[in-house]
């Protein structure tokens, strides 16, 4: 006896920024949608300037969030959800603190998001909850340089990995 399963249905999220000021009209996020019987690409979604990373934000208590940073000066990181084909922002954004947020993952044990400075040279952790981002809780600053100092004369930290079998950040 064989058993019919529903389609096989996947979305993809693109993150998609302009280059510098010149083109905010390149900036939004694009949901690309692919099952058995074709591809449905919606958007862009205009989500606040310079969209460059995305992550998902589970919540105890309803539909998880679309988290996403923006690379400007100050750093900022806002909340979204898919409702009824649209994304809808859930509260306002908040400033990491950080210049040119690169990276953002969650951590849902302890309802904070991680947010890596590329150009700041700092990691920043973000309070969240069902109703979206609340408040900056801290920001780790890191000095030095790299060998090659010339090209590289401050941190510039890549990402933030959540190590959970030994309850520790990583960050490269």
């Amino acid at each position: 006896m064989s058993e019919s399963r529903p389609p096989l249905t996947r979305s993809l999220w693109i993150a998609s920024a302009g280059v510098g000021d010149e083109d905010p009209e390149l900036d939004g996020l694009v949901r690309v949608t692919s099952a058995q019987n074709g591809v449905d690409i919606l958007g862009p979604h205009s989500v606040g300037p310079r969209p460059t990373y995305l992550c998902w934000a589970p919540v105890n208590d309803g539909p998880p969030l679309l988290i996403v940073s923006h690379e400007i000066a100050a750093g900022a990181v806002s909340a979204w959800r898919w409702e009824r084909d649209a994304l809808q922002a859930v509260g306002p954004a908040v400033q990491t603190n950080g210049a040119s947020p690169c990276h953002v993952v969650a951590d849902p044990a302890l309802g904070l998001l991680y947010v890596a400075h590329y150009g700041g040279g700092s990691i920043a952790a973000i309070a969240y909850g069902s109703a979206g981002l609340t408040e900056l809780r801290a920001l780790a600053s890191f000095e030095g340089a790299a060998m090659n100092g010339p090209r590289q004369q401050a941190p510039h930290p890549h990402q933030v990995v959540i190590d959970r079998e030994r309850s520790q950040l990583l960050v490269p």
